[in-house]
């Protein structure tokens, strides 16, 4: 373990310095080519994630309002952490968490997928043993509680209407009270599921892939032949997903579940994407390319919209976005619950020294919007009117509440009750 002080570079092409007052913050190590971000605190503080090109380099955790950085040599990843700066993943031994002081602790076997933001709960899996009929291939999804492993129950392939070899837990809210995960199915497209909290503090399982997923690949008995999550609202109430229909279309299309109706919904672009956050408004953010590019564009999709649009076009300013985009390999990875935070990972040739590199970002839509109400960019006279909300999101038109128009060089702030 050791402790290093971080490099923060303000990201545009090349590496050269931007404005820093538009919200969008590179983080880079001299020592490492690879920082790549996977998991962000709700508070928008800490990233965690792994080191090197390769991911066997190790792990990290970075305090961003410190620079701090805090490195462990243990391999695997690190998938989530919390508020509090407590890192949680799989290392050597298993599932293990650490913090930023370094204090490593092997949970069990099995790996760590998230946590809670007071770091009371962690969530993931632990090996199946051949006596349950299984391998060391499949696992059973699992929580982590006051120093307990538990495993949480499974529903069985006749209960299911599917073969399945195990279960994984890959995303908690915010209270706990909600556990998202995946069954292994035969094709490995791991189907949703979700567990939730009882009152005496068990949970019960509830497998609402079942008669949305379709194991025969040569069937559309059911609609979707992937509908597997990549996330989980603060709330609880909303699921990111990966759809791809069983038609055989092969797109890999953005998915939300609504937990309170029981609605899914489906983006309407027709290309690949990888999903990853989601937000308590619903708004999910995925990468344009889907598992196999090299070559992502970061994009979100909100509630309202029936199409996922760029991110570089809801932040025109903050040129990393579009930086990245264009240059290299954007991979967004999580959202605050509140939208405030954007967090991911981006890759670029640095042509000085010949190497290919991954830095993480953070963005601020709050110092975004700050900026834009107390900065003046100079204009053509026939420039168009741009309208942006609060947490910098640009909009049509006038919407209710708190309004930054800019026009002609010049920015006001306008109320609408």
């Amino acid at each position: 373990m050791k402790k290093l002080l971080l490099t923060i570079i303000i990201a545009a092409a090349g590496l050269s310095c931007m404005a820093q007052d538009y919200g969008f913050t590179l983080y880079t190590s001299e020592e490492y080519y690879g920082l790549r971000g996977l998991a962000m605190s709700t508070n928008g503080r800490y990233i965690a994630g792994v080191l090197g090109v390769s991911g066997s380099s190790g792990t990290f955790i970075i305090d961003t309002q410190t620079g701090d950085i805090q490195i462990c040599k243990s391999g695997g990843e690190f998938r989530g952490v919390s508020d509090t700066g407590v890192a949680i993943g799989y290392g050597a031994g298993g599932a293990i968490t650490c913090d930023m002081e370094g204090n490593l602790t092997v949970l069990s076997g099995g790996i760590g997928n998230a946590i809670t933001p007071d770091g009371t709960i962690a969530v993931g899996n632990v090996p199946r043993s051949y006596s349950d009929g299984g391998s060391n291939w499949y696992t059973h999804a699992c929580y982590w509680k006051d120093g307990e492993t538990v495993l949480l129950p499974e529903p069985t392939a006749v209960e299911l209407g599917f073969g399945t070899s195990g279960t994984s837990a890959i995303a908690v809210s915010a209270d706990g009270s909600l556990i998202v995960g995946y069954i292994i199915d035969r094709w490995a497209t791991y189907p949703l599921i979700v567990w939730k909290l009882n009152e005496d503090g068990s949970y019960t399982c509830d497998p609402i892939s079942k008669g949305y997923y379709e194991e025969d690949q040569w069937a559309d008995n059911n609609p979707y032949y992937t509908i597997s999550p990549t996330g989980v609202s603060g709330n609880g109430k909303y699921i990111a997903l990966t759809l791809q229909s069983s038609n055989n279309d092969h797109i890999e299309r953005i998915g939300r579940y609504n937990m309170e109706t029981g609605e899914l919904e489906e983006a309407e672009n027709e290309t690949n994407f990888l999903p990853s956050g989601i937000s308590n408004d619903g708004s999910i953010i995925a990468a344009l390319g889907g598992v196999a590019s090299t070559n992502k564009q970061g994009y979100i999709w909100k509630l309202d919209n029936s199409e996922a649009v760029t991110i570089r076009s809801q932040y025109p300013y903050a040129k990393g976005f579009s930086t990245y985009d264009v240059y290299g390999d954007h991979q967004p990875m999580a959202i605050s619950p509140d939208g405030r935070f954007l967090m991911g990972f981006v890759g670029f040739y640095d042509e000085e020294e010949a190497v290919y590199k991954y830095g993480t970002y953070l963005f601020d839509a709050q110092a975004y919007a700050d900026a834009l109400g107390i900065v003046s960019v100079e204009k053509e006279e026939n420039s168009k009117e741009e309208i942006y909300g609060i947490d910098g999101t640009r909009h049509n038109g006038i919407q209710h509440g708190i309004n930054i128009v800019r026009k002609k060089g010049k920015t006001v702030k306008y109320l609408m009750k």
